[in-house]
């Protein structure tokens, strides 16, 4: 999509004005201790989910797999009206956490897969 007028085409797919996207950082833990290989198990296949502005699921922004020892997901042109992100997978279940309206950063401890 193209966006005119000095917006720009945001991670969902819409306009909007410069003021209303930005980057956010996710970082993450496992049972409290740094994401990489010893803590991560490899079989795990995360998901990280974007809430968006409504409770319909497709105003959501989803992706995987997210390599679980990467510790950090950044993703860029995000809406401020996406407040919460959730990270897991069904077997180990889903942890979620508010996106700081300030800073774009959130993190998240799973638990040991």
């Amino acid at each position: 999509m193209a966006c005119g007028g000095g917006q720009v085409c945001a991670r969902n797919g819409q306009c909007y004005a410069p003021a209303e996207v930005h980057a956010v950082s996710v970082s993450w833990t496992v049972g409290g201790a740094p994401a990489d290989t010893t803590v991560c198990n490899p079989a795990w296949h995360l998901e990280i989910t974007f809430r968006g502005p409504d409770t319909t699921p497709f105003s959501d922004l989803s992706f995987a797999p997210v390599p679980c020892e990467e510790g950090r997901f950044t993703i860029d042109k995000l809406p401020l009206s996406y407040t919460t992100v959730t990270l897991g997978d069904a077997r180990s279940g889903w942890r979620t956490a508010r996106i700081d309206p300030a800073t774009g950063a959130a993190t998240i401890d799973l638990p040991h897969g």
